[in-house]
């Protein structure tokens, strides 16, 4: 197989922790190896920057059916009962209705890259849990309806930088000597990602050098 180099530019990095922007996405059935990783500050102010990976490849897990969601009025904690055992720990990253169904009121369900990342704020039992915006959340999220067939989905996200500062005019080289190796299945959305977001909107450009199709 060949090896390809290619550069992946992402201007504007989005400042939602909860929507991060995707860097770099492993096209199907390949094998790739981040070889450099840069992140500009083009604002005028300092930024700081988060970078994760979204571990798709190895099998996330798959979607648990909510069975209620109470708590609907808009002013009270939402606390979501699954169907069957979550498997959830405090500050598991998880997504609503990746697979279809729509999500309940206040939460933006949908498959990676429209369907919003939550924490798990709360885990009341193993088939109740509440949820939050942040890691390590005390502000639990407040739903206005059950949705419809709402799911959830256990993320394996891993966090490469955490809220690295760069100062005005600086720049962070986040990966740089060392490698990460990115995998994408033959078909489907289990591909690997570079996600990456950001304190302040229209202020970041990320710039990844890859060596793709790796055998």
């Amino acid at each position: 197989m060949a090896n390809n180099f290619k550069n992946a530019v992402v201007t504007n990095v989005s400042a939602d922790e909860t929507l991060p922007s995707t860097i770099y996405t492993v096209p199907d059935n390949m094998k790739s190896i981040a070889i450099e990783l840069d992140v500009a500050n083009n604002s005028s102010a300092g930024v700081n920057v988060t970078v994760q990976i979204e571990d798709e490849s190895a099998g996330g897990q798959s979607d648990v059916a909510i069975s209620n969601v109470a708590g609907v009025n808009g002013s009270t904690n939402s606390v979501f009962t699954t169907a069957s055992a979550h498997g959830f720990s405090v500050n598991d990253r998880v997504r609503f209705n990746q697979s279809g169904g729509t999500a309940p009121g206040g939460i933006t369900g949908g498959a990676e890259g429209t369907g919003k990342i939550y924490y798990v704020a709360s885990v009341d039992s193993n088939t109740t849990f509440k949820i939050g915006i942040t890691r390590s959340a005390t502000t639990f999220v407040q739903c206005s309806s059950a949705g419809s067939s709402p799911t959830v989905r256990k993320l394996k996200i891993g966090t490469i930088v955490r809220n690295a500062p760069i100062p005005v005019g600086g720049s962070l080289k986040v990966i740089s000597g060392q490698k990460l190796v990115l995998e994408g299945k033959p078909s489907g959305n289990n591909h690997d990602k570079i996600l990456a977001y950001c304190t302040s909107a229209n202020s970041v450009d990320c710039v990844a050098s890859v060596l793709e199709d790796v055998s």
